[in-house]
């Protein structure tokens, strides 16, 4: 698979400073998934949006870089590869917890327990990360404005975003995008005057 964009030398960069060229994921099911659907959208002529293709992208190169994708126990429930899965296809609506475990058929305290142990991040902070990964591919790659994209990626409101981008990104939505791509003026409304 061949990626370009702004952020594709720094992932290249860490992965293989972290991982060398050649290495195993011991779990690749979500890759996996990801790669299938990329791929099967390009054979079939499919129409994929940017949006969603950067989302498939994001959360390849996710999994490739991050430890707890990485280390994760090769006998990962099956239910959890499911619940991931539904997420990765379903992050931009309301998604809760109860939800989630009624349809991995758990708890929702077992739930929480399995998925933390599984993937080494609570439920909502795997949402909440995967949305922050789309965020950070549309602010670069397209004009639309800052409460747009806080709508398409599922958060309540352009403060939440700004909240969670922030914490992951180390910087506010709209100087990732000014730093990321500095050619785009991109169309501003009252809500991305207000997130700074």
């Amino acid at each position: 698979m061949h990626f370009d964009g702004p952020s594709a030398r720094a992932y290249y960069d860490y992965i293989v400073a972290r991982r060398g060229n050649v290495f195993t994921l011991p779990n690749p099911d979500v890759a996996d998934r990801a790669m299938t659907t990329l791929i099967d959208a390009m054979a079939r002529s499919r129409a994929i949006s940017e949006p969603e293709m950067g989302r498939l992208v994001v959360t390849v190169l996710t999994q490739l870089a991050d430890d707890r994708y990485v280390t994760r126990n090769n006998d990962a429930p099956r239910s959890i590869e499911e619940a991931l899965s539904y997420i990765s296809s379903h992050f931009a609506q309301q998604i809760t917890v109860p939800q989630l475990a009624a349809r991995t058929y758990m708890s929702e305290y077992h739930f929480i327990r399995v998925f933390n142990k599984e993937v080494g991040l609570t439920p909502h902070a795997y949402i909440t990360r995967m949305r922050v990964h789309t965020a950070e591919y549309m602010l670069v790659n397209g004009s639309a404005t800052i409460s747009d994209i806080s709508k398409k990626c599922g958060f309540s409101s352009t403060t939440v975003m700004g909240a969670a981008f922030k914490r992951l990104v180390g910087t506010s939505p709209k100087n990732y995008r000014q730093a990321n791509n500095p050619k785009e003026t991109p169309t501003v409304d009252t809500e991305d005057a207000a997130e700074e």
